[in-house]
């Protein structure tokens, strides 16, 4: 990571190696999450391609529409 001050002085961070590991942790964790959360809408959608006027499926899928596509 690079720092500048004011473009006077610049000068590099090395990020300690427990913090690495836990920054690589998160990231397998997030990843893992984004892949099931992306495979349970797929399921939920081919369920509710069969029950299209299920009140119950529409507000499932539309929950998890919003979790799994919501960005940070």
């Amino acid at each position: 990571m690079r720092i500048s001050y004011n473009n006077y002085i610049e000068t590099t961070m090395q990020i300690p190696q427990e913090i690495q590991t836990i920054i690589d942790r998160l990231y397998r964790d997030l990843n893992e999450i984004e892949r099931e959360s992306t495979e349970g809408l797929k399921l939920t959608r081919e369920i509710l391609s069969r029950f299209p006027n299920n009140a119950i499926l529409i507000q499932v899928f539309a929950q998890q529409s919003a979790i799994c596509c919501r960005k940070l």
